[in-house]
């Protein structure tokens, strides 16, 4: 997995970087002879390749490493006997269309049972329906800064590089750059970019609402993000560090899910992220991939899907799109995480 310039290796005694190759590929369960045969035909000796993995693998470190690896195989055995007996229910794959949702309903079986869900009227009474289009935008916001991310075609790792694409644009000048794209994921103002905290947009939350009894209003301003593109824009696969609401106004998204505890098959090196293309999985490197369980779903206008915590997902927009995401549940939604930071393993 760990991708460095190793090079050809000539000396007596393994450099740091081979050594370290040869200790995290022993922990991936890699045999001896396999990894030998790597090393040498990248340049390794045969002596040298052979007596490195030995010594790698008998080092108190390594050992110690071992001890600690057992302990995370129970945990991922743990989640991966849970799953079973969750698929064993007939609607697992079925993510529920409802409207008129109670709160107590809500609470039991959606927030508590953390389990998404559509709500196809969760918006139906927004002036935002009638209101937000792009022409909307750019006649009456049109001379206000908003930073989107550009160049994201070029760039496969194009959400952990975010801060890399960034750029400032008027609202007219990116609506215009958004109309005259067909279906492309070059250009996206997402909630990465907090336009909503603008003073300039505070006018907007005029046109969000009613919510929902077990939505919190008085956090709204500080708990809502705006999203608008091109079809064709994409989400990559991650799961967020809270519970929200994505609320649909213009265009239709198409939503992937991928339940908590199937982690250990995402291959969740960094951050939030998975490096799977689930659109064109690899599956020589991520060979675990093959036996995710995947949910689907499509929300259009005026509908919300709630995206429970934790749960891994991928978003396609089907057309050009607004939307709205809020975190302003009126139940407990603060959250930690120790999350992985090896941004040299894709």
């Amino acid at each position: 997995m760990y991708k460095n310039s190793l090079g050809d290796q000539k000396t007596s005694e393994l450099s740091r970087d081979w050594r370290l190759w040869v200790a995290e590929n022993a922990l991936r369960k890699c045999d001896k002879v396999s990894m030998a045969q790597t090393m040498i035909q990248a340049g390794v000796d045969e002596s040298v390749a052979k007596a490195g993995i030995d010594a790698v693998m008998s080092d108190p470190i390594f050992e110690a490493a071992l001890k600690h690896q057992q302990i995370t195989f129970k945990y991922a055995s743990v989640m991966e006997n849970y799953h079973q007996l969750l698929l064993q229910n007939p609607d697992y794959d079925q993510i529920d269309r409802r409207k008129q949702l109670s709160k107590s309903e809500f609470l039991e079986k959606y927030y508590l049972g953390n389990k998404p869900v559509v709500i196809t009227d969760f918006a139906k009474n927004w002036p935002a329906l009638s209101r937000w289009t792009p022409r909307y935008f750019k006649e009456t916001y049109g001379d206000v800064q908003v930073e989107a991310q550009i160049g994201r075609n070029k760039d496969p790792h194009y959400e952990l590089n975010k801060a890399n694409h960034r750029c400032y644009f008027t609202m007219s000048d990116f609506i215009d750059r958004v109309e005259a794209l067909d279906n492309s994921n070059d250009i996206y103002l997402t909630a990465n970019n907090d336009a909503l905290r603008a003073k300039e947009f505070k006018s907007l939350f005029n046109d969000i609402g009613p919510l929902p009894d077990y939505m919190n209003p008085d956090m709204l301003e500080n708990e809502s993000s705006l999203w608008i593109g091109p079809g064709g824009t994409i989400t990559p696969l991650h799961h967020d560090s809270v519970h929200l609401f994505h609320v649909q106004i213009m265009g239709r998204k198409r939503w992937r899910f991928i339940h908590p505890m199937q982690i250990p098959r995402m291959y969740n090196f960094n951050g939030y992220f998975s490096p799977i293309d689930i659109d064109a999985p690899d599956l020589a490197r991520f060979p675990l991939f093959k036996d995710v369980k995947i949910l689907d779903v499509t929300v259009g206008p005026g509908e919300a899907v709630f995206l429970p915590l934790a749960w891994w997902h991928h978003v396609v927009s089907l057309d050009i799109c607004i939307s709205v995401s809020l975190a302003n549940i009126a139940y407990r939604n603060l959250f930690e995480y120790d999350n992985p930071s090896n941004t040299n393993w894709y």
